[in-house]
């Protein structure tokens, strides 16, 4: 089992993902803490199929990898337009080069 403290948004996203064909994870348990507006969700695994582990496959991370990046271009892909997200130092684009390089 998985508890994961959760709010209204992240739940709609979850909804959206599914009607989509994503593999979310279905919760099994709501919870609702009446003293602060979060909701708990139990969900029976975190992710349908493979978990990751630290002795898993490179191709396995990869992949993993490979999914969430497009998970975040299509619903998040707004974001790169925002200041915040472009204002990226020589070094850190040096460095998430490299890191992606070592992925390949």
């Amino acid at each position: 089992m998985v508890a994961k403290i959760i709010n209204r948004t992240e739940y709609l996203i979850l909804e959206l993902l599914k009607k989509d064909g994503f593999p979310v994870p279905n919760p099994i348990l709501y919870l609702i803490n009446n003293a602060e507006p979060r909701k708990i969700f139990l969900f029976e695994q975190y992710l349908c199929g493979n978990e990751l582990r630290s002795d898993s496959f490179k191709e396995a991370w990869q992949e993993t990898a490979n999914q969430l990046a497009k998970l975040h271009l299509k619903y998040w892909g707004a974001d790169r337009n925002i200041k915040f997200f472009n204002a990226i130092t020589s070094n850190e684009q040096d460095f998430l080069n490299e890191a992606v390089e070592y992925l390949k």
